[in-house]
């Protein structure tokens, strides 16, 4: 892929990413606000879990491994299941790109993104990211 190409294709994903870090502030989307999470902090988590999306082109699997595990502590956070969206955006491009033999099976990742989104059940509502009884 030249440089050319490449970067246009950058200049798609940096207003994706810009996108998905505003995702979490739209209210009808994060859970009910216990107090427990001050605006600071969803800022800082949403932007340094979309953010790294504007360069998946060039490096795709370190961007998906930024992204799933921020995607993972935003519900424990209590920022809501929304970055999950800006993992699936960042799997696209590792499933695409990858070639031969898988070196780590589904099962450990799906152990992995379980045990992180273990967070708090928000009051009233259905557990939405759980994974993994508890």
């Amino acid at each position: 892929m030249g440089d050319a190409p490449r970067r246009r294709l950058i200049r798609v994903d940096a207003p994706a990413a810009l996108g998905f870090a505003l995702l979490p502030q739209v209210s009808v989307l994060r859970p009910a606000d216990g107090g427990e999470v001050g605006a600071t902090a969803v800022w800082l988590l949403s932007l340094g879990t979309a953010l790294p999306l504007a360069v998946r082109r060039l490096w795709p699997v370190p961007v998906f491994v930024v992204v799933f595990t921020g995607a993972c502590a935003a519900p424990a956070a209590g920022v809501g299941p929304t970055l999950f969206l800006a993992a699936a955006y960042a799997l696209y491009l590792v499933a695409v790109t990858r070639t031969g033999r898988p070196g780590l099976s589904a099962a450990p990742v799906a152990a992995h993104g379980g045990t992180l989104s273990a967070g708090p059940r928000p009051s009233g509502g259905f557990r939405i990211v759980a994974t993994l009884p508890y």
